[in-house]
């Protein structure tokens, strides 16, 4: 009888033991648990925003585009709504710097406090990313854990993970659209039309979110028709 109680004792603590565990494993799962970007609904706007002027874009102009997208997203009631000034402003930007490719125009975009070097450190990890991950399904799941890097880092103000996490966004909404949905309907490959657009958001985050969508998707129009 004895034995027979140190036996049920033994594999109650085995019980308990193991229970434990899963219950840790568990807890670690869900501690690692990823967010998701505060800011993909700009991306996915971006996207929708090249269906209405891809077509087009050929007879209109930066500021036609600009200002198009400032009323539908103001009528959407998205902040941030530009004004006229904001709008020549971005305009004259999208004239100066066209495509905004990024190794062409970091310099001189970094020179003219239109990016930071703080951003710029984690761009240039996006940048790193897009070249090495031809895959959008790990490319996704790449620019995830960047993303709750970003968010988690108490060294960045929030002005520059609103920038970053907006680059994030649209590059990875930018290679699902130039790269799987419109992958033949133009010369330019799928993530140099994915960084343009990304500088283009970031520049236009002068502007506010309005101002990051507008621009990147006339970065994008521009880098797509080379």
């Amino acid at each position: 009888m004895k034995m027979k109680k140190i036996l049920f004792t033994s594999i109650l603590a085995l019980i308990v033991f193991f229970t434990s565990c899963e219950k840790k494993n568990t807890n670690l799962e869900n501690s690692l648990t990823l967010k998701d970007n505060p800011y993909n609904f700009v991306g996915l706007e971006h996207n929708m925003q090249l269906d209405n002027f891809r077509e087009d874009y050929s007879d209109m102009t930066a500021l036609d585009v600009i200002e198009s997208i400032n009323n539908d997203l103001t009528e959407k009631k998205v902040k941030s709504t530009l004004s006229e000034m904001d709008e020549v402003f971005l305009a004259g930007l999208a004239e100066r710097y066209g495509d905004f490719n990024y190794i062409e125009n970091i310099d001189l975009l970094i020179s003219e406090g239109l990016i930071t070097q703080e951003q710029n450190v984690f761009i240039e990890q996006i940048y790193n990313i897009l070249l090495v991950t031809p895959d959008f399904g790990e490319l996704v799941e790449k620019l995830s854990f960047f993303d709750n890097e970003v968010m988690m880092n108490e060294d960045l103000s929030e002005k520059d993970k609103e920038v970053i996490l907006i680059c994030s966004a649209i590059v990875k909404y930018s290679r699902e659209y130039w790269g799987i949905s419109q992958k033949k309907a133009v010369n330019a490959k799928w993530w140099e039309i994915a960084l343009a657009d990304a500088i283009g958001g970031a520049v236009g985050a002068t502007g506010g979110i309005i101002g990051s969508i507008a621009l990147g998707t006339v970065a994008s129009l521009e880098m797509a028709m080379q």
